[in-house]
């Protein structure tokens, strides 16, 4: 995506998804990308914009081959932010967007119907036989957007429990469990924040070993915050911990 585009703040991103409309005007993203457009010309020496100052920069997008049935549209969309997938500019960002000086460079492929009469098929697919598995406790999938009224926040939780299953041939459980939690409050940049909890155990018998995780990410315009924890059991018994609290500068992200 070729882009014609000025900014108001020294530091910007921009967010390109490509969508198909259906008929029913329901709407698939096919593919996006992202540029920090301090990394406009290199990502070894960004460079700061300067205020209503025009520049020209191109977005690619990640690839995909994609039919558009019969009917159904493209739509084109930009943003700044495209949260929590990337963390956000420092500050609110005006970005003006020239339209004439825009273009989706978008490849296309004609059916070539006696080139692919030639093609060979492909065989079967291969692979080694699937482990014997014991399921022990179903696994579990969520994705939650909380709405704070009160405090104008919102909340978006993912969690990914794997379950727990045993390996029959070496009589070994596994269990694997994710939480993650992104946190916006509607007009304060300063409030962002992504926290993540991750615990993974291996029981065989009455032998047992687990870990777990914690990560803590804030921001404030000028640098970025980072703070976890780590433990590692044994039964009941903690046998390590290590904690960590850093401030990274956020040069120019």
């Amino acid at each position: 995506m070729e882009l014609d585009i000025e900014a108001d703040q020294p530091v910007a991103m921009v967010a390109v998804r490509l969508s198909d409309i259906a008929d029913d005007d329901k709407a698939t993203r096919i593919s996006y990308g992202l540029l920090n457009l301090t990394h406009r010309d290199s990502d070894e020496f960004p460079q700061p914009l300067e205020s209503g100052k025009r520049y020209r920069v191109r977005v690619l997008l990640k690839h995909i081959a994609q039919k558009f049935p019969t009917g159904h549209a493209m739509r084109l969309s930009l943003s700044t932010s495209y949260w929590p997938l990337a963390w956000p500019s420092p500050v609110p960002v005006k970005l003006t967007v020239h339209p004439a000086g825009c273009q989706l460079i978008l490849p296309s492929r004609e059916p070539r119907p006696q080139e692919e009469a030639a093609l060979t098929p492909f065989g079967e697919p291969e692979g080694a036989p699937p482990l014997a598995v014991t399921l022990l406790q179903p696994s579990q999938e969520s994705w939650r957007v909380i709405r704070d009224l009160a405090q104008d926040q919102t909340t978006l939780e993912v969690i990914n429990d794997e379950g727990t299953f045993r390996l029959d041939a070496i009589d070994l459980e596994l269990s694997s469990r994710v939480t993650e939690r992104y946190t916006y409050a509607y007009g304060n940049y300063n409030s962002l924040s992504g926290w993540t909890e991750w615990e993974r155990s291996f029981r065989r018998g009455d032998w047992e070993v687990r870990s777990m995780t914690r990560t803590l990410m804030t921001s404030n315009a000028t640098s970025f915050r980072l703070r976890a924890t780590m433990d590692a059991y044994e039964g009941d018994s903690r046998i390590y911990s290590k904690s960590w609290d850093e401030e990274i500068p956020r040069d120019l992200v």
